[in-house]
């Protein structure tokens, strides 16, 4: 179980990335982030309903505090940012390398 959990995040790097560079160029990315999110909500729902099944749902969010509203705006911000870059021609293979290395640093 060490390796599932990179190993997944591998497989959805690459097709947010894939994907990403897809969104067509004339579409509103507001738009798009909207329709993205509500079908992030919408999978999150349905997983959470198979996921720890010994919580209510309200009580899964008594132990969150801001951070998960800070990480929400921070993932709007990675998501625009990345549809914009691909929109004014950067390639997958340089625009994530180049996000993540600097991160890193």
């Amino acid at each position: 179980m060490y390796y599932v959990p990179i190993l997944l995040t591998i497989i959805a790097n690459v097709f947010y990335h894939i994907f990403q560079k897809l969104i067509p160029d004339d579409t509103n990315p507001i738009s798009s982030l909207i329709l993205t999110y509500s079908t992030a909500l919408v999978g999150s729902l349905i997983i959470f309903i198979c996921y720890h099944k010994n919580t209510s749902f309200i009580d899964s969010f008594k132990g969150l505090n801001w951070t998960s509203c800070a990480l929400g705006l921070s993932i709007i911000l990675l998501e625009l940012g990345f549809l914009l870059a691909y929109r004014v021609g950067w390639d997958v293979s340089l625009a994530a390398i180049v996000s993540n290395v600097s991160v890193t640093l």
